[in-house]
């Protein structure tokens, strides 16, 4: 089942972190100066709200993908290799490419390089640089070890529910119940800093809402508590001012709304869904390949109101363009080779 709304959002998502981030490196000074201060803020300072849209459809998608699957030890090796499989050679021709851009601004500019070390690089190539407190090669590759440990810690927790359920009816409920208030500590305050830096805790309550949403639309879960999850991060968001719990809590309210409304396969247009498509690679490359073309449009026609409104339109095609050669060169083959570790023992009952 393909879901087109899911897809969309991952088009709009990838692109206002696009905008975002030309907004947050100080390119476009006049013109955001010029605009009205609303578009500013929809348009390039909210653009950050994509990482918390990303971690509710990740969580929506995942609790699809094994919802109704037999969780045992080598699903779960399985489901960890396939994920590997599905989203590291990306990944990793990511950093080749930051390391290369990075290279050669340093040569046009007449910098000298600081080469990350063997141990960054072998850190970055097991999403483990955050938990060790290394420098990210490119700042967004936090949000990826985020997904990474999202994706093992639910598995596991999902096994844990499983065998719980084989002696205590709908006990395994207990185990995301545990789950949901831990995660509901750091929106509500009651805990205020992470156990360890770079680990998935506090924003752990992005993923499961995606989760709830999707368990409450399919009757997995009682609607009620969805909603009443979905309430306290939204009034906590409030209260607190975090744009990153409200945009997570909107995000999930929105897509539980239209799929229980039929429309989970609205927002099929071609351009949402090529975007949809090439999101990943979108979001892996655009921070070099922002940087690169505002520097060589400036170069090329100097610093003006006009000019950066010519470099926001070059670098988005750029950005979009390009992230659609690294899909064709990197993520679609590794799509369709994740597509071949089958990980689905179907379970016997509904």
């Amino acid at each position: 089942m393909r879901f087109h709304l899911i897809d969309a959002l991952r088009g709009v998502a990838a692109l206002w972190v696009v905008f975002f981030h030309a907004y947050e490196g100080g390119h476009l000074p006049q013109l955001t100066e010029l605009l009205p201060h609303f578009l500013v803020l929809f348009i390039f300072e909210w653009g950050d709200a994509g990482v918390p849209i990303f971690f509710v459809i990740s969580g929506f998608v995942i609790a699809h993908s094994i919802t109704k699957d037999e969780v045992d030890g080598k699903y779960i090796l399985r489901f960890a290799v396939r994920r590997s499989i599905r989203l590291d050679p990306p990944y990793w021709g990511s950093i080749v490419l930051v390391v290369g851009m990075t290279w050669l601004s340093a040569t046009v500019q007449n910098e000298a390089m600081e080469w990350p070390g063997y141990q960054e690089i072998i850190a970055h190539l097991f999403y483990a640089q955050g938990i060790l407190g290394m420098e990210h090669i490119n700042v967004i590759y936090w949000t990826l070890c985020l997904e990474i440990q999202f994706y093992l810690v639910f598995v596991f927790l999902f096994l844990c529910a499983k065998r719980i359920d084989q002696y205590l009816h709908h006990g395994g409920m207990f185990v995301f119940l545990v789950a949901a208030i831990v995660s509901l500590l750091w929106p509500l305050r009651i805990v205020v800093s992470n156990i360890h830096p770079g680990l998935f805790l506090p924003h752990w309550h992005a993923f499961l809402i995606g989760v709830f949403a999707y368990w409450s639309w399919r009757k997995r879960i009682p609607g009620g508590y969805f909603y009443a999850y979905s309430a306290v991060i939204v009034a906590s968001s409030y209260v607190y001012k975090s744009d990153f719990g409200m945009a997570a809590g909107l995000t999930a309210l929105f897509v539980h709304t239209l799929a229980n409304a039929g429309k989970i396969e609205a927002a099929n247009w071609r351009w949402l869904q090529f975007l949809g498509a090439i999101s990943y690679s979108l979001y892996l490359t655009h921070n070099p390949i922002t940087g690169a073309s505002y520097f060589v449009v400036y170069r090329v026609i100097g610093h003006s109101l006009m000019a950066e409104f010519i470099a926001l339109l070059v670098s988005t095609s750029a950005c979009i363009g390009f992230a659609f050669v690294f899909w064709w060169l990197f993520e679609r083959w590794s799509i369709s080779l994740s597509k071949k570790i089958v990980i689905h023992k179907r379970a016997q009952v509904d």
